[in-house]
């Protein structure tokens, strides 16, 4: 808990830094005739540039055209640069639902994991009808042009909609193992396609500036999370810490104030999660150097389900990596065909060899080794996981997991 908050108040300060170097170009280009002293004033110029955005906003009547544009764009974007492979599922962008509203301008509706034809629907919000006009008015400024640009890399592409998606294509070896997501993942996904879309340019420096807004709004909810439960922070020192440090508007820091309140633990996920990416990248692009590839590195991420970040780290080093990734370029009928020559249970051409010339190792599928794999090298695991052999014949073994609380 002490880490996490060191960390986010050392990113805060960091990001505070890169959010004001991304201003200062657009604050000299909106305002040509400020004085010296205007442009040293690091606050001033990064809240002043997020005004001059912020007035480029939708309204109830146009948001949800706008989304499908955006998501259009942001797919095309995410194929011309290679950013990461993008499966054949259809995406519906529609009105929020009228009692959803008022909270988040956007979500993305999933299908479970064992719903394997359902569709995800990327849910957009004009705002509830009882609202003043001047409340719409600060909402949509919040949610501008290209905040919601931002919005669509977390929430659609290519973050929640094509993560969750993959994830669904995962044969995960247990019905656990399928149902049971880590948030800190998923959430973590989200917010570093935020990221690597600004790297790569999408949107410009405009876009940038929201990205970085939201990065300062992860943080700021992780050190909200921690300090509202596990401290003694205030209404007035939430707000300050939201409008000053994180430059939200009035209604946004309040609606969050709110929910930091009612929810404990999920707030950090965000800002968690995609530390624990942005890490996992570092570690993968110093051990590559110059032969490291993003769309690659991304696809291989996303080919185990939504796992904790950490055991993503142990099956990257594993030997099925490589069949992971190779099955996700596979068109469907080459699927079938790897799942009968690689899946799982043990393929013919492994029973065959097993059979003739050595004992039968019939443990259920190489995702399943990795997984216990894992679990056993993680210390802090709840769950001891480990495998025993049990004698299934004279001349034949099996490995079956024995699993025990500690």
């Amino acid at each position: 808990m002490e880490e996490i908050m060191k960390r986010a108040k050392a990113d805060l300060e960091q990001t505070q830094i890169a959010i004001y170097e991304t201003a200062l170009p657009l604050y000299k280009k909106y305002f040509p005739n400020a004085d010296q002293q205007n442009v040293a004033d690091t606050r001033k110029v990064t809240a002043a540039v997020l005004d001059k955005l912020a007035e480029q906003h939708p309204n109830d009547a146009t948001v949800v055209d706008y989304a499908k544009k955006v998501v259009t764009e942001a797919t095309d974007f995410v194929k011309r640069h290679d950013v990461v492979g993008i499966p054949n599922v259809l995406l519906d962008v529609i009105a929020m639902p009228e009692f959803k509203r008022g909270v988040a301008i956007a979500y993305c509706d999933a299908p479970g994991p064992l719903e394997k034809n359902g569709k995800t629907f990327f849910a957009v919000a004009p705002t509830p009808k009882d609202w003043s006009k001047e409340r719409k008015e600060s909402f949509f400024r919040e949610y501008n042009n290209y905040m919601i640009r931002d919005l669509t890399a977390h929430e659609a592409m290519p973050g929640h909609f094509l993560q969750l998606a993959r994830s669904n294509e995962f044969r995960a070896p247990t019905l656990v193992r399928a149902i049971f997501q880590s948030g800190p993942f998923i959430e973590g996904w989200a917010v570093y396609c935020e990221q690597v879309m600004a790297e790569q340019g999408y949107g410009g420096p405009e876009v940038k500036m929201q990205q970085l807004k939201m990065r300062l709004r992860a943080i700021c909810n992780a050190i909200l999370d921690q300090s509202i439960h596990a401290g003694n922070m205030t209404e007035k020192e939430a707000m300050d810490l939201m409008t000053k440090e994180g430059y939200q508007q009035e209604g946004e820091a309040v609606a969050k104030w709110k929910r930091a309140r009612l929810t404990s633990a999920q707030l950090s996920t965000y800002f968690v999660g995609a530390t624990e990416h942005l890490d996992l990248r570092a570690a993968e692009q110093k051990k590559l150097g110059d032969q490291f590839n993003l769309k690659k590195y991304n696809d291989q991420v996303i080919s185990y389900g939504s796992p904790p970040v950490k055991y993503v780290r142990e099956l990257m080093g594993s030997r099925w990596n490589a069949l992971s990734s190779t099955r996700w370029h596979c068109t469907s009928l080459q699927r079938q065909i790897f799942d009968i020559v690689f899946g799982e249970p043990d393929p013919p051409w492994y029973q065959l060899l097993t059979r003739r010339f050595l004992p039968s190792l019939r443990f259920r599928g190489a995702a399943a080794d990795d997984f216990f794999v894992a679990a056993n090298r993680t210390s802090s695991s709840r769950l001891n996981v480990q495998r025993r052999l049990v004698p299934t014949s004279r001349n034949s073994i099996s490995y079956q997991p024995s699993i025990r609380s500690t």
